[in-house]
Formats: structure tokens, sequence, C-alpha cells
């Protein structure tokens, strides 16, 4: 459960609220918060055989694990059942591809494991297998030998729509799209399941598993970086790039440079768990060849620092994309306060483009904000922390069709040919690329109420509030005479309907500290 209020008087204050966990991440869980002992004392999870303890001995993140023991003549394992649903192929409120992942400790290579996901109802498997000391999707030959005594991460991508899958063992990219789903009776899971298996040569030390995650997606995300994962910062949520071999950024967890948590998609509230700094991504390689898009949405959460001058947000392009004739999508920070971009589609037979040098004024001030360009019909419309700044007429070399194939490569903070570089104090939050052109309510935002502007001096009879809201959710303004007292008396309530919450306050004696807060 997360903190989801915030306090508002002449200084900002926090007070607590919960809400319930998103509907896109079906499984996560780190075993953080659980007591040590049998997994089976964690709701919605059950034993597999005989089941396996949450343990001190070797968390990859503080303070517990899920430690599997060797077995001689059984199993040991466990099922996860807690999705919200069974999620049946080409369900049209949610993307196909679904995204397992989880951290690995193997002391050997004498082990044999099964993790992956499950349908209790038709008994039908999907999953990432460690046999004969070589990890693999079922049902697939090409395997690789695994490293031990250290934490590797495996992410698994399952496309439910025509059962392709992809395999990434710490930025390997080992097994990139393609048929591997056989025996795979339909694409329909609610569990995931984890077990190993009893081998005679192993010794008697444990394998460890941490920080499991089973995610869905909204059916407009193309890619999406969340830049949260020490192990493989520039993975792609949905697998539509490859992950660039290069050493780990730095990654900083929440809450201490962390601008938005939870964070919230455009649909569901989802955790988010640490930001990047400095983030300069080599390569990431197109994975597929892409629909061929009309309208999309670019979308940056960034801090930069006041000392920056130039920082490229987002590249997509061939080669160093402004010498192609292809696609090609830059969005940047320019020395003199400014966002830029350069466009160009996918019917040219030219290398011009469409360069736009003053989208929206921006000075780097140490503070986060959101930015978004978002191209519909032959107008670029950007948005600066969820107003919009300005429309742009594209010209013909930008206004029509996009596709990118696997010849493409995206950078996240840097150019193609590594200029506008971040910087050592700059961080990143997230970058998300829609093949949609979205609405500033389906942006990614912060998903507790927060306070963007009061113009007005304390003194003043009445406040006027400006309030970032997420729309459709209910929120009371609560006010008291003192800081200190434990009663807050309700004002009002009201119903947001846009991103933007224009609110009015008069001010008394009895009323001068306000919050607002989520209802639920």
């Amino acid at each position: 459960m997360k903190t989801l209020t915030l306090v508002l008087s002449l200084m900002v204050i926090t007070a607590l609220f919960t809400l319930p966990v998103a509907a896109g991440e079906l499984l996560r869980e780190t075993f953080d918060d659980a007591e040590a002992g049998s997994i089976t004392n964690l709701p919605h999870w059950t034993e597999l055989y005989t089941a396996p303890t949450i343990s001190t001995a070797r968390p990859y993140s503080s303070p517990h694990a899920l430690e599997l023991r060797p077995v001689t003549t059984d199993r040991t394992g466990a099922i996860a059942s807690n999705f919200l649903a069974r999620y049946p192929t080409n369900q049209p409120t949610e993307h196909p591809v679904i995204r397992v992942s989880a951290k690995f400790f193997l002391p050997h290579t004498n082990v044999y494991l099964q993790f992956g996901l499950r349908d209790s109802q038709s008994q039908s498997f999907f999953y990432f297998v460690i046999t004969n000391g070589l990890a693999k999707l079922r049902s697939h030959d090409t395997g690789v030998t695994l490293p031990t005594g250290a934490y590797f991460n495996v992410i698994f991508h399952l496309n439910r729509s025509n059962t392709q899958a992809r395999l990434d063992i710490n930025n390997t990219n080992l097994i990139n799209w393609g048929d591997y789903t056989s025996g795979v009776n339909g694409a329909r899971f609610n569990q995931l399941v984890i077990f190993r298996e009893p081998h005679p040569s192993q010794d008697q030390q444990s394998v460890f598993v941490d920080d499991i995650r089973v995610d869905t997606f909204l059916p407009h995300i193309l890619a999406w970086w969340r830049l949260d994962d020490a192990l493989t910062p520039f993975a792609d949520q949905l697998g539509a790039f490859h992950s660039p071999t290069q050493p780990s950024p730095g990654i900083l967890v929440a809450p201490n440079n962390h601008p938005y948590d939870p964070l919230h998609d455009g649909a569901n509230d989802l955790t988010n768990e640490a930001v990047i700094r400095k983030p300069i991504s080599a390569n990431l390689a197109c994975a597929r060849t892409t629909p061929v898009f009309s309208n999309w949405t670019l979308e940056s959460i960034f801090r930069h620092d006041p000392a920056q001058t130039a920082n490229t947000l987002f590249d997509w392009g061939t080669s160093i994309g402004s010498n192609s004739e292809r696609s090609f999508i830059s969005f940047s920070h320019r020395s003199i306060y400014q966002l830029c971009a350069n466009l160009r589609d996918a019917h040219q037979t030219t290398t011009d483009k469409d360069w736009l040098p003053f989208l929206a004024a921006y000075t780097p001030d140490a503070r986060w904000h959101h930015a978004a360009m978002v191209k519909d019909g032959t107008n670029l419309y950007t948005y600066l922390d969820y107003q919009l700044i300005s429309v742009t007429n594209l010209s013909s070399a930008a206004s029509g069709g996009y596709i990118f194939d696997t010849n493409s490569v995206a950078r996240i903070g840097q150019t193609l040919n590594n200029g506008n570089t971040s910087i050592e104090q700059d961080f990143f939050d997230q970058v998300r690329f829609s093949r949609v052109a979205l609405t500033p309510r389906q942006f990614l935002q912060p998903a507790r109420p927060l306070i963007l502007a009061s113009p007005h001096s304390a003194l003043d009879p009445e406040w006027q509030l400006t309030v970032k809201t997420i729309q459709g959710r209910k929120y009371q303004i609560e006010t008291t005479g003192v800081l200190a007292n434990i009663f807050w008396a309700p004002y009002y309530n009201f119903t947001a309907t846009g991103p933007l919450s224009s609110i009015d306050v008069s001010i008394t004696s009895a009323r001068r500290f306000i919050r607002i807060r989520e209802v639920p």
C-alpha cells in the first residue's frame, strides 16, 4: 500500500492515505515486507510440492529473498495466484505482451529449476527453465550458461496475440522474438509458478529468487523505459528494443530522488522504484519492425542540473538519424533554454527533416518535469508539466506515417552521434513511446495530488490553487487553524475533470492550513 495524500499550507506536508494495487502489475513481490518463514504465510501464495521459505540468508534487496533449498526426492516450489483476472488473448483493454521477470542467485550449475506462467484451468505452462547448467525458454534449443555466486536478471516476454516470445538474461538478448511456444495450449494465464527439481549431483546449497514481477500494459504503448533496475537499467518493458550490453549507470532508489511514487500510467497506479542518474544509454536496437503509425506520443520525466546546456531526452532513427531517409524522432533540450525536436516521417526520399528549434521555453532548474510531444495528424502538440505550450503545423517532411525497422536504434540521454550528453546531476525517471496521440489525462503522471501553483500571498483572504489531479478521481479539501491540530475539518469534495484542477479556498483564522487528499 502506498502513501497518496498531500497536505498544503504555507508549506507542504505529507499525510497518510492508501489506494489498492494497480491492475497493470499482476504480481510484484520483493519479499521485503514479509516475515521469515514459509512462503505460504504470504497472501495468495500456496505450496507446490514442498514449500520454499522466505529467508534473510542472501537477499538481492534487503532484507528478504525466496530460498529454494535443495531436494533429493521431491520438488520444492510455490504458486502465486494473485493475478486479478485470467488474461485471454487480444483483450482489447490490454497490450498482448505480458512481461515476467525475477532475479536469481545460483550456487552452482547443477540446478534444475522452472519459473513461469500457468493457467490453472487448462494446465497450460510457459516458462523459463534451467537444465544441465543452461537456461532457455521452454521448447527452444538455444541456452546460455548462467553466472553463479551473484544475482542475475531474467526477463521474458510472451505475446498472447501470436504466442511469440523472447528471453533476456542480464542484457544478453539471448533469444529474440520468435515462435518458441511449442506445447503451450493457448495463451491465458492467471498464476506464476516456481519450483526446483531434485538432482542427485547437487550439493546442499540453496537457490535464491527475489524481485518477482508480472506486468501487462496499456494497448497503445510501443516501448517504455522505466529506468529503475540496476541490473538492466535500459531494458524496455515491452521488449520492443534490445537491452544494451553496458555497465549499469547510477540507479537511485526511492524516495530520495524520486518524483512520482507511485506512478499513474494513464489508467492504473503502478509502483515506481527508482530513478537513474546521469543516464547515457548505448544504442538500443529495435527488436521488431514496428507497424506504421501516423500519430504518436513521446513522454519523458527528467530533472536537469542547472549547469546543463544541452541534453537529448530521446533519439530514434537509422545510423545517426539526421543522415538517413528513414523515420527519425529526436526530442532535446538546447542551450538557449528551449525544448526542440527533429522529425522525419517514413515517406521521404531525401534526408530532409522538420527541424523545430523552439517548441517550449524551458530552463534547467534541478526540479522534476514531465514533457510530451504528441503528433496528431499534421500537428505536433508540446506539453510541459501537463500544460499545452505550443501547437506546430508539421511540414511534409514529418507529417505522414512513421515506421521503424530492425536497422533503427534509440538513445536515451544522448544523441545517436554522441552529442547532448547527460551530466553528473541529470536524472531521468521515465521514457515512454505510444503509437497513438494521447490526451493529457493519459500521460504518465504522479498518482498523488500535487500542488503546482499558489500565486497569492498567505495573507490574502482567498487562496487560488492549481492542483495536479487524475481525471475521474475524487478529492477532499480539509482545513485547520493550527498545524499541530490532529483534527482536520472537511471543506469540500470534488471530482477532477482533468489533469489540472483550480481550487479557491476562503481563508479565516480557523482555516490557515489546507490539505488535499484523494478519497475512496
